[in-house]
């Protein structure tokens, strides 16, 4: 028994030296994560690197619709596309309470869709960042205080947080800096286009509180704030009216651009049918950049 007691001990002291010695190299990895254009390293250069004076907020649609140069251009302000595929409000949220523990933008700039407000992506939001826990002030604050127990005992461990992260993290370092600015053209065009239609949409009580909380920070720290839908063809007709219904309840400025005929319906600015190809993406985002000018 004593025997059984000893061993017991000791693996579980091997464990814990083994979870300690996994965290203190990953943390080091993530610390000095190159500027690659890989999805969780722009997750990471999002939520702890990047500086701009106009952020950009959003899923895929913001990530392949705003062209960065171009509000460069045109406002002689330096800005970052921190769009994310398959990610939500509350990551939006954080990553705009993360720049602000560093900086503070001019402008943001967020790009709306139904899975961003529904609830359907909040996993993701937690998932997807867990190599920051410990790391990032935000993200830990939320994972501690907004998540089941479960998830908050299983962040305790690194080798839970980072087992599935060396292969991008090998990746990342092997590309090297890259210095992007966010954006992610997209150049394939479909030979046929037709609209998909959306229904049910109902939205999340902690997305709205979070799509509050984005407009509450901005107004705390003087930043403008313009909300957006980009020129689509996945249609959901019950989301933009509550978006436009929220936002002019909330006082913010907000375009619908759904069916911005300089866009849409032309098949060459789209490269799927919720995603604009970099011809469309260069056309909108001069028509976002001039009504914005004009307010």
């Amino acid at each position: 028994m004593k025997k059984i007691f000893i061993n017991t001990v000791i693996i579980a002291a091997l464990l814990v030296a083994a979870d300690l010695m996994v965290g203190l190299v990953a943390k080091k990895l993530i610390t000095n994560l190159p500027d690659s254009t890989i999805l969780e390293s722009d997750i990471v250069q999002s939520m702890q690197n990047k500086q701009a004076d106009i952020l950009i907020l959003g899923s895929s649609k913001a990530k392949h619709s705003f062209v960065p140069q171009l509000f460069t251009d045109s406002l002689h302000l330096s800005a970052y596309n921190a769009g994310c595929d398959g990610h939500d409000v509350i990551y939006a949220s954080l990553v705009l309470e993360s720049w602000l523990e560093r900086c503070q933008p001019k402008i943001v700039v967020l790009g709306l869709w139904n899975s961003m407000l529904d609830g359907s992506w909040r996993a993701n939001s937690v998932n997807d960042c867990k190599t920051l826990y410990g790391i990032n002030q935000s993200y830990t604050q939320w994972v501690d205080t907004q998540e089941p127990l479960t998830t908050r005992i299983k962040m305790t461990s690194s080798i839970y947080r980072f087992n599935s992260s060396m292969v991008w993290l090998i990746k990342s370092y092997r590309n090297g800096d890259q210095h992007s600015d966010g954006y992610s053209p997209l150049f394939e065009v479909p030979k046929k286009m037709t609209d998909t239609p959306f229904e049910g949409f109902k939205p999340d009580e902690v997305e709205v509180a979070q799509l509050k909380h984005i407009i509450a920070l901005c107004r705390e720290k003087g930043i403008k704030l313009y909300m957006a839908l980009a020129p689509d063809h996945e249609i959901d007709a019950a989301m933009r009216r509550w978006v436009a219904d929220f936002c002019k309840s909330e006082g913010v400025w907000f375009r619908d651009y759904t069916f911005e005929k300089s866009v849409y319906p032309e098949i060459t600015n789209f490269s799927d049918a919720g995603h604009l190809s970099d011809k469309g993406a260069q056309i909108f985002t001069r028509i976002f950049i001039s009504d914005m000018r004009k307010q």
